[in-house]
């Protein structure tokens, strides 16, 4: 069976003219359904519920579909202002169940069977707090919701049917990723390390929606790699998947603008401004969600920072967004200076929490697989201008520089998203951002990076040679993908269980 030989299906004597599904496109998908989807169900089954970050309030967010409750509701508990959404009390109980800040020890199957047999209630919705995840658009949080419906209408009590709304929610993110890849004209390595990363399978195996972001914006960086003289229906179809992704996080929106490329094609400003009213229903998703969800973060009340143009030690008690606007509209160079200084001075920490630190990012993943993947995601970058097939976007040095422009701004976007809604007033140092927070900028990589013209032809090199270049920089992300089916669940019962 010489097709199946790793050296045929990656040397780069693919025929670009042929449109028929070649032996790479279709061995990439089934590599990633089959490794990240066993290494993800493996984690789904040994990772206690909520014990990703921040899952308990997108549990919350999933099951207040079944119960009608879309936009949430703010409260008062104690003197704290919360927002949250009303969920039936048996899901609410059963996603802290395994909780370990509510145990304080290890997790034990005796524990595990004290929550499974938590009952359904037949009461009244109860209030769950999911402040911090009420704002996101609930679309991405679908198949978890289905997930648990399904496993209530099986018989599952509380506890199986959010083991299985986590089975739904990695079966929709494998879903958009193999879609992904199989499209993709060039680029398909580097999404394919994107989506085995160990942070990103661990997403995509729990009811964060960060994992289908993630595989959101790559199947839109997948379908903007198509040439938009040929199909110029994947450029608005890939801004529309964004605009989903952007009413969940606004600071991404300005990757929609990936969609008006080429910029020295005629029409610029006509697509400028479509892409731009993609943005639309983000705008008024957020409009609406500050006006009946939204709560600023509460805090102990603190003096304002050195930044605060106004009285000097004002008091602050809660992180107030708009004096956080002052801030930057009173020291504008201080819009690229916070985020470049925290990025300085937490490289290291950035780099840890992008490829895999666990849990709430306390359960990191061992130093040498981290350095490992980093390496592959290298080796996948060079990959990218060597690995193209017919119908590939062509590569300009303006649309190299737009795309290059928006991945930056959207960088500097999300670190001062956390500076004005995490950041005490007038701080010099912001606080909140997380490196997997830049995993969704990783698809539009492969749209920067100079590439030869379509009508080059890789079979010009020696086969060996070819063949043994393609092997490289395809093997590391399988052989890392495999080994994270036995290291991820291992670190992960060494931490909880």
């Amino acid at each position: 069976m010489p097709d199946l030989l790793p050296g045929h299906v990656f040397r780069m004597r693919i025929d670009f003219g042929s449109s028929r599904p070649d032996a790479r496109r279709l061995f990439l998908v089934a590599a990633f359904v089959f490794l990240s989807g066993w290494c993800g169900l493996r984690l789904v089954y040994a990772t206690p519920m909520g014990e990703v970050a921040d899952e308990p309030s997108h549990i919350a967010r999933a099951a207040g579909l079944l119960d009608f409750d879309i936009l949430g509701h703010r409260a008062v508990i104690g003197h704290t202002q919360v927002s949250g959404l009303f969920v039936n009390d048996g899901v609410l109980r059963a996603s802290l169940s395994e909780f370990r800040p509510l145990r304080h020890r290890l997790l034990t199957p005796a524990d595990r069977a004290r929550a499974a047999a938590i009952p359904w209630s037949s009461g009244p919705p109860v209030y769950f707090v999911a402040s911090g995840s009420i704002e996101y658009l609930p679309v991405l949080y679908m198949p978890g919701a289905l997930g648990i419906a399904v496993g209530r209408l099986i018989g599952l009590r509380p506890l199986g049917a959010l083991y299985l709304g986590r089975v739904f929610m990695l079966l929709g993110y494998l879903t958009l990723g193999a879609l992904a890849l199989f499209i993709a004209r060039f680029g398909a390595v580097l999404l394919f390390a994107l989506l085995s990363l160990p942070m990103t399978v661990s997403l995509a195996a729990s009811f964060n929606q960060d994992g289908m972001i993630i595989a959101t914006c790559a199947l839109a960086g997948a379908l903007l790699t198509h040439d938009p003289a040929t199909r110029p229906a994947f450029r608005w179809l890939a801004a529309g998947l964004l605009a989903i992704m952007v009413c969940s996080k606004p600071p991404y929106g300005l990757l929609v603008f990936c969609a008006a490329m080429p910029v020295m094609e005629r029409g610029l400003w006509r697509r400028l401004v479509a892409a731009g009213l993609c943005g639309i229903p983000a705008t008024i998703w957020l409009a609406v969600m500050m006006r009946t969800s939204f709560v600023p973060r509460d805090v102990t009340p603190y003096p304002a920072g050195p930044l605060w143009p106004g009285r000097p030690g004002q008091m602050f008690d809660s992180i107030d967004v708009m004096a956080n606007l002052h801030v930057l509209l009173a020291h504008p160079a201080q819009i690229v200076a916070i985020p470049v200084r925290y990025v300085e001075t937490y490289f290291n920490v950035l780099v840890a929490e992008f490829i895999g630190d666990l849990g709430w990012l306390n359960v990191p993943i061992p130093s040498w697989l981290r350095e490992a993947w980093l390496v592959a995601l290298l080796l996948a970058c060079c990959a990218v201008p060597l690995m193209q097939r017919r119908g590939a976007r062509r590569w300009t040095l303006p649309d190299g520089g737009f795309t290059l422009s928006l991945v930056l701004a959207s960088v500097i976007a999300v670190c001062l998203s956390l500076y004005v809604s995490w950041t005490p007033v007038g701080a010099t140092m912001l606080m909140g951002v997380q490196g997997r927070y830049f995993l969704p900028l990783v698809p539009f990589v492969p749209l920067l990076v100079p590439r030869p013209s379509p009508r080059w032809r890789a079979s010009a090199l020696p086969a060996p040679l070819s063949a043994a270049l393609g092997f490289v920089l395809v093997a590391p992300v399988l052989i890392l993908s495999a080994v994270d089916i036995a290291v991820l669940p291992a670190v992960i019962r060494h931490r909880f269980w």
